[in-house]
């Protein structure tokens, strides 16, 4: 028993001295005589690369891209899915609808969307761009001028000026 506790004072004492020899290691290590930081251990090859917990300088921010003025008889129309955005300007008709123009997009602009038109409220949007409504609860939903639409595409009128925007929305959260 007095055995056992001989040599567990001489590993602990052992444990203790280890870690006071790396503590003034890493000091030498850190600082050359002059104060300034060293690269290598004194006596050897050993290089030491040390990483600051914190970055030293604040990254920016990658500027927004401005968009394009807007012409005056025109409006703008986007398809953000999410990880990319199409943008199309279109002169604005008498009347129509966040739906005539998607349509219309989908004609001469080679975008693909499809839609079911057998609901009582209106039209829905089951694709746009080859990107499906309900996948992982995300669901197209349209915005005019920033609002999120409040009826149907097809029931809601837009003019020249308005920008429209597409977005695949998470609805999990509603």
């Amino acid at each position: 028993m007095k055995f056992i506790k001989k040599v567990s004072k001489i590993v602990m004492a052992a444990g203790i001295l280890l870690v006071a020899f790396a503590i003034y290691i890493y000091s030498v290590a850190e600082k050359d005589k002059t104060g300034n930081p060293a690269n290598t251990f004194i006596g050897s090859d050993f290089s030491v690369s040390k990483t600051p917990a914190v970055p030293t300088t604040t990254p920016t921010p990658s500027p927004t891209p401005t968009p394009k003025p807007l012409a005056k008889d025109a409006l703008r129309y986007i398809i953000n899915n999410g990880t990319s955005q199409k943008s199309f300007d279109k002169i604005a008709q008498k009347t129509q609808t966040v739906f005539s123009v998607l349509e219309g997009l989908s004609k001469t602009d080679n975008l693909e969307m499809k839609y079911n038109n057998n609901f009582k409220f209106g039209v829905f949007i089951e694709s746009i761009d080859n990107i499906k409504s309900g996948t992982d609860n995300k669901y197209w939903q349209f915005y005019v001028n920033g609002a999120l639409g409040q009826v149907a595409a097809d029931k809601q009128e837009i003019k020249a000026g308005d920008i429209i925007e597409w977005k695949l929305d998470d609805v999990s959260g509603y």
